[in-house]
């Protein structure tokens, strides 16, 4: 035996088990390659969505985001604005308990029909008397002032219940100096028709 017959025998035979014809082969091969690119196009595809979705997502949460803040400082806004409305309707409450009174005083007096003047000309009307002040309040008179003596004082107080026009009188005094007294006279007016007596 030879070496050329030796060599020959170790040489592989490459035997083609695909029973195919190489017409089919080509096209099962261009078919492969059409599906590799199909599916490539179909991830770039998908991909592209993707993106494209979460960019949509992003912005979608940027505006909801600002809508957020908006809504917040409408909210800030809302409660300032009702921290003053709350501030007002306070003082139109206070306003209105203010009215009211003043509006009971005055038709305590129209209703009583008691005369300022005669009221007047009867607390001033006693000699020695200075007064100082004189407030009202209802029905609810304070009067303030001094006299020289607690003599004159008496008999300011004596006049003042012979005029029928007050109750409740009261009186408070204190020595201001050898000369002078201060007193506080607190009475009540009646529902009077009646005159000044003379």
């Amino acid at each position: 035996m030879t070496v050329s017959s030796r060599a020959a025998r170790k040489k592989k035979v490459r035997i083609d088990f695909n029973l195919l014809p190489e017409e089919y082969q080509r096209r099962f091969r261009l078919r492969t390659i059409h599906v590799l690119f199909l599916l490539m196009g179909l991830g770039l595809i998908f991909n592209l969505l993707l993106f494209q979705a979460k960019a949509d997502v992003n912005e979608r949460t940027l505006l909801l985001n600002k809508q957020l803040k908006t809504t917040q400082n409408e909210n800030k806004k809302l409660s300032e604005t009702q921290s003053q409305v709350n501030d007002v309707k306070g003082n139109i409450e206070k306003n209105n308990s203010i009215l009211t009174q003043k509006k009971a005083d005055f038709d305590f007096f129209t209703g009583q029909k008691i005369s300022w003047a005669i009221l007047f000309d009867t607390v001033t009307g006693s000699p020695g008397i200075t007064l100082i002040s004189l407030s009202q309040r209802g029905n609810a008179v304070t009067l303030k002032g001094s006299a020289p003596g607690i003599n004159f004082i008496q008999d300011y107080i004596n006049y003042l219940n012979s005029s029928e026009l007050f109750s409740e009188i009261s009186l408070f005094t204190e020595l201001k100096s050898r000369t002078e007294i201060a007193f506080t006279v607190n009475l009540k007016v009646k529902n009077s028709d009646k005159k000044r007596p003379d």
